[in-house]
């Protein structure tokens, strides 16, 4: 081991303490001895000069009744020694000792040569720091001096000039951080990482004042969050003082660490004109997901902003708890004397409507029940159940068996290698049930794949693919499924975040061209005699689109938005309901009662505020 450098411990000390008191080892030449030498000597001083012999009856295994007490303090608190617990495992107590002070119990440095530190017994953390910067101690024993720090701590403390930047050395530094603090590859490209190192590099400060604005905690960093959310949300609420109505998106995930959570985000046009949007909270549902406790959060955060009284539509999926929530939100506000219609507010997002009719026409009627992965290799019955499924259930077992093992994996890269080396990906996609596109992106990597395919199935015939064969006219028909799921893909990814489309315009067109797409596709595969399977999924794709289609005419924002859009207008319903003249009717009537009752009042007071 290399040997301690007194004088890096010293300074990292006095850099990082929170008093600056810096840490003095001992007047002997620390040079020449090493780190475990300088621990078993610091702790032999330190049973024998700072603890005496009024505690050795405690280090030789007394009972916590065998307990001495020391000399009040100048505030004349009683400190007492007890014997160390059997039950305390934290290897902070090998360098400290228990003490209880007014009846609590405290964690004392026993590498502290004057007023040694103490600390609440409740949690390791700040013994666990005080050990780490005031004498370089971790769980794993002393930390060896740095070279790269010593040299970037001596430039910091001198003035002007400084180290010249080592690209080299940023170059380590950096995948020093990102590989032992598990930091994504891509954080590089975040933004506000870059402009934090911009900063840093463009400020004139010395190495103490750095660490010293450093956190010590992430409660720290937490109550900065908070200091700052609070803020912002106090600027936020002045924002959503438009007279425009607001409208809002909310819906219920899982986190990654397990929590339930309720997300809502609102969106408006600001007095410039401009649309505008927020999150407006982001809290945790404790109890069950139904849509009682939904409105229940979502009440709470429109009151804390003053929004009750300006509430618009809500954009939600189809989950019919969204339609309960709404429901109870209503009543809320109805005894509040505010008026809102739960059914004519609730928009529904057209990318979930996509999913829903994709996974209709994949899985049938029955695929809500229908189970993502089998969760054993033998579950045999989950495997005959997508069976039945036609040549893609086939498909997913046989990319199941191929992912479930490392080297079947492995060997099908090789396999497609040597197959098709003009290919640049070898992996099968696994799709599952919670990813839109998943498994148009699976099947379109299959047909990419088939040679690989074909030649892994041959050779695992008889060892679990034997019933999950696909012949010319399978791979006929996955070609067909893919043919038939592309206007889907495509317009999910169109219609998807903030990019110009997937404005409440752009709802009725888009269902109006997939309706059509797949009424063409019905009549093609049955003029070709395709497969009975094939012809009644795209029946039932079609069902299950015309089923949301039919409830859009409880939402009269969006025939407004499209009679209102200046390429559009009225035409477009004239033009493609022309076989339904009582629905262009009823929609023109509808537009009309919108107008009056809610916008034309804001129509006059902006022309007022532009006079």
């Amino acid at each position: 081991m290399d040997t301690f450098n007194s004088a890096d411990m010293d300074l990292e000390a006095d850099l990082f303490s929170s008093d600056n008191e810096q840490e003095v080892l001992n007047d002997r030449d620390m040079s020449s001895i090493s780190s475990s030498q300088f621990a078993s000597t610091f702790h032999s001083e330190f049973d024998a000069q700072s603890l005496g012999r009024t505690t050795s009856s405690v280090r030789s295994g007394g009972t916590p009744s065998e307990v001495s007490t020391l000399t009040p303090s100048a505030s004349g608190s009683q400190i007492t020694w007890y014997n160390r617990s059997s039950q305390r495992r934290s290897w902070i107590w090998r360098h400290g000792t228990p003490v209880s002070i007014n009846g609590k119990a405290f964690w004392r440095c026993g590498l502290c040569r004057n007023n040694p530190k103490q600390y609440s017994c409740g949690s390791t953390r700040h013994p666990i720091e005080h050990l780490r910067t005031q004498h370089r101690f971790t769980e794993r024993g002393i930390l060896e001096p740095d070279s790269q720090n010593s040299i970037i701590r001596q430039a910091f403390g001198n003035s002007i000039p400084r180290i010249q930047f080592n690209k080299d050395t940023f170059k380590q530094l950096l995948i020093q951080w990102v590989v032992l603090c598990h930091i994504s590859f891509r954080q590089v490209e975040e933004p506000s990482f870059r402009l934090l190192l911009s900063y840093l590099s463009a400020t004139s400060a010395s190495y103490t004042s750095i660490p010293q604005s450093l956190p010590r905690s992430g409660s720290t960093v937490r109550a900065w969050t908070m200091q700052l959310f609070l803020q912002q949300k106090q600027a936020l609420i002045i924002l959503l003082e438009s007279p425009c109505t607001i409208h809002f998106t909310f819906d219920l995930w899982t986190s990654g660490n397990h929590l339930a959570l309720l997300g809502l985000v609102a969106h408006w046009i600001n007095q410039e004109g401009k649309c505008c949007r927020a999150l407006l909270g982001l809290r945790r549902m404790y109890e069950a997901h139904t849509g009682e406790n939904q409105s229940q959060i979502l009440f709470t955060v429109l009151q804390e902003y003053s929004l009750v009284h300006k509430i618009g539509y809500f954009t939600l999926d189809n989950a019919t708890n969204n339609d309960s929530a709404l429901l109870h939100l209503s009543q809320q506000l109805k005894d509040m004397g505010i008026k809102f219609d739960p059914i004519e507010s609730r928009l529904r997002c057209v990318g979930h409507v996509i999913n829903l009719v994709v996974k209709a026409f994949l899985y049938g009627q029955e695929f809500v029940s229908t189970n993502d992965v089998a969760n054993d290799e033998e579950d045999l019955d989950l495997y005959a159940q997508w069976r039945k499924r036609g040549p893609y259930g086939r498909l997913r077992n046989i990319i199941t068996y191929i992912c479930w093992t490392p080297q079947r994996r492995e060997e099908f890269a090789k396999i497609t290698q040597e197959a098709q080396p003009e290919e640049t990906a070898f992996q099968p996609i696994a799709a599952n049930l919670t990813r839109w596109n998943s498994d148009f992106k699976a099947l379109k990597r299959a047909l990419q794949l088939r040679n690989g395919f074909e030649v892994f199935i041959a050779r695992h015939m008889r060892d679990g693919l034997q019933n999950d064969q696909l012949d010319v006219d399978d791979w006929a028909e996955l070609q067909d499924i893919v043919n038939i799921l592309e206007p889907f893909h495509r317009y999910t990814l169109e219609l998807e975040g903030h990019r110009g489309n997937g404005a409440l315009y752009d709802l009725l067109p888009t269902m109006d061209y997939l309706l059509e797409h797949l009424e063409t596709a019905k009549s093609h595969h049955t003029a070709a005699n395709s497969t009975t399977h094939l012809i009644s999924s795209i029946l039932l794709a079609w069902q299950k689109l015309d089923k949301y289609y039919a409830l859009t005419d409880s939402n009269t924002a969006i025939y407004a938005a499209v009679a209102l859009h200046p390429s559009m207008k009225f035409e477009y319903f004239e033009i493609n309901w022309a076989e339904h003249p009582a629905w262009i009717e009823s929609a023109r009537n509808k537009v009309t009662l919108l107008w009056e009752t809610w916008y034309v009042n804001l129509f006059n007071y902006y022309t007022i505020q532009l006079c």
